[in-house]
């Protein structure tokens, strides 16, 4: 079974308190896909973040709403993924692109293309949770989880264009300042997160990907273009990082070199984009267009087809977070060629026949070996099988939920604001995680205006607190108490614009 690094993980916990015998409504927790791109670009993170959502939705039931934050490029697909309970909130909108067209909306379901700050306290939810993409949406004094997939810009920067390195240290940077807890998808992610960003390993727990299941439900279709079986399978976006260009370079020494028998074919799929097809540039370039055959990102249906008529899972991967293909290819007892890379060995453990991602003549022996011994196919699909008993999609969930349960109980640790810039300027809404307490907390509020009076408004949460004059050149002292459950103190200008931004302090 999954080994655990030990707990040191102890926060002072605050319950929310409620008044008599008032029932506890269930809990509501906003889970941000505004950045889920359509279809496969995602990559395997999608799956991982639709087949672990269904499955907190069916342990909990009816005690759990998702608030589901939506992109509109993609707002059907999580529409299919909600529950009658669940409420849809499209927050990103791509022009000329509705998420749903008029008259077809349900019940629980919003457009609010320009969502405010406090977005998260009017929907009144308890926890966030951010599988894909960055904290967009979080506000002080919510906890928070978010889901980190690998730290490929600090491993591996070549893989990724300077701009995109650039946003990914942004974002961890600011991640690492606002959650709560870290989900990550293996303890080499976790281990990398530690030693890059000082996360402590306590504050990370693993959630591994064992969603092969999801096949079983899955039919058979004829695809349009049949490979002859048996052949060699990589299912991978074009990404730098998944080394299409050193496989097929293996590929061609492999076909050219082989004495021993007939030279199995190589089937690719993913996403096709512009990558993808200079990839194809390559194998034709190569020779090798009657050799290599590009699928494209298919159904489930059509994958379960490939699958099945597969000779051997071929993953030379130059880093990976998790490495679902690998579990897949268990499941429908295909043998594994594989690099060492990321946890791509804390995955397979003894059920893979390795090489060196860098050398494309190791790869090229390594496939002839593993397409003309049989043995040694039956050896690495029956050690498949028995690491594949070790992963169990329901245990992965049950912890998964566990965590979430304890993260929404606790008041959050991590002290931050938003709204509020380093000088001390307010903009338009500025938010405040308050800090735990024993008994009711008391703040004090000092404000001053630069130049044009105006007013500022308070709220406790979402309860009006009150609204006070602030005077040109005056410091004002604001004196309140709050009661001990509250988390978020919000500061609203309503007279702002942009010329008066510099107004307030």
């Amino acid at each position: 079974m999954k080994s655990r690094p030990p707990s040191e993980f102890d926060p002072v916990s605050t319950r929310v308190q409620t008044n008599g015998d008032s029932p506890r409504r269930p809990l509501r927790m906003a889970v941000d896909l505004s950045w889920l791109r359509p279809g496969g670009e995602a990559g395997g993170i999608k799956p991982f973040a639709f087949e672990y959502l269904r499955g907190l939705a069916a342990l909990e039931a009816d005690r759990l709403v998702l608030v589901y934050l939506t992109w509109s490029s993609s707002h059907a697909e999580v529409r299919l993924l909600a529950r009658t309970q669940d409420e849809l909130v499209c927050v990103r909108h791509t022009e000329a692109e509705y998420p749903v067209a008029p008259g077809y909306w349900r019940r629980n379901e919003q457009f609010i293309p320009i969502p405010p700050a406090d977005l998260l306290l009017r929907l009144e939810v308890d926890l966030l949770y951010i599988p894909i993409g960055p904290p967009e949406f979080a506000c002080p004094g919510i906890p928070t989880i978010v889901t980190i997939a690998d730290l490929l810009h600090r491993d591996y920067p070549a893989t990724l264009t300077w701009e995109n390195n650039a946003m990914r240290e942004t974002i961890f940077r600011y991640l690492i300042t606002l959650c709560d807890r870290f989900q990550c998808i293996s303890h080499h992610t976790a281990n990398r997160l530690h030693q890059h960003f000082g996360v402590p390993l306590a504050l990370t727990f693993c959630s591994y990907i064992p969603i092969h299941q999801r096949f079983e439900s899955a039919g058979e279709v004829n695809l349009a273009r049949l490979v002859a079986p048996p052949y060699f399978f990589y299912p991978a976006n074009s990404w730098k990082h998944k080394n299409h260009e050193t496989l097929l370079v293996a590929y061609h020494y492999y076909s050219a070199q082989s004495r021993t028998g007939p030279t199995w074919n190589l089937v690719l799929t993913g996403h096709d984009d512009e990558r993808m097809r200079q990839i194809i540039g390559v194998a034709k370039n190569l020779g090798l267009q009657n050799r290599v055959h590009f699928l494209g990102h298919l159904p489930d249906d059509a994958f379960v087809r490939v699958w099945r008529q597969a000779g051997a899972l071929i993953f030379p991967s130059l880093h990976e977070g998790f490495g679902i293909p690998l579990l897949e290819a268990m499941h429908f007892g295909v043998p594994i060629l594989s690099s060492y890379e990321g946890s791509l060995s804390e995955i397979a453990n003894n059920s893979a026949l390795y090489a060196d991602a860098r050398d494309p003549v190791a790869w090229a022996l390594a496939m002839n070996r593993l397409s003309t011994d049989e043995t040694l196919r039956s050896d690495c699909i029956a050690r498949g099988h028995q690491r594949l008993a070790q992963f169990s999609l329901a245990d992965e969930i049950a912890e998964f939920r566990d965590v979430v349960v304890a993260v929404t109980a606790q008041r959050s640790f991590q002290h931050w604001h938003k709204g509020i810039n380093a000088d001390g300027w307010v903009e338009k809404i500025a938010i405040l995680c308050l800090p735990a307490s024993d008994g009711p907390l008391r703040l004090t509020l000092r404000l001053g205006v630069k130049s044009t009076a105006g007013r500022l408004e308070i709220f406790v949460g979402t309860t009006p607190f009150g609204s006070f004059d602030v005077h040109t050149g005056v410091i004002t002292h604001i004196e309140l108490e709050v009661n001990s459950w509250h988390r978020s103190l919000v500061l609203k200008v309503p007279e702002y614009s942009e010329e008066k931004r510099a107004n307030y302090g």
